[in-house]
């Protein structure tokens, strides 16, 4: 046990972002993910699909 929380689930609301900055933020923000979190990205579109 590392004394870390386990499973903390951090959600990331990509509305709230200018656009003229939000893909960095984002990618930024998947890059810091650390083993035993998680990242929830609410976005306004779906990039699958746009």
């Amino acid at each position: 046990m590392t004394g870390r929380p386990r499973g903390l689930n951090i959600v990331l609301d990509a509305r709230t972002i200018p656009h003229a900055i939000r893909h960095a933020d984002v990618f930024g923000a998947i890059d810091a993910v650390v083993p035993g979190f998680a990242r929830n990205v609410i976005e306004p579109h779906d990039p699958v699909t746009s």
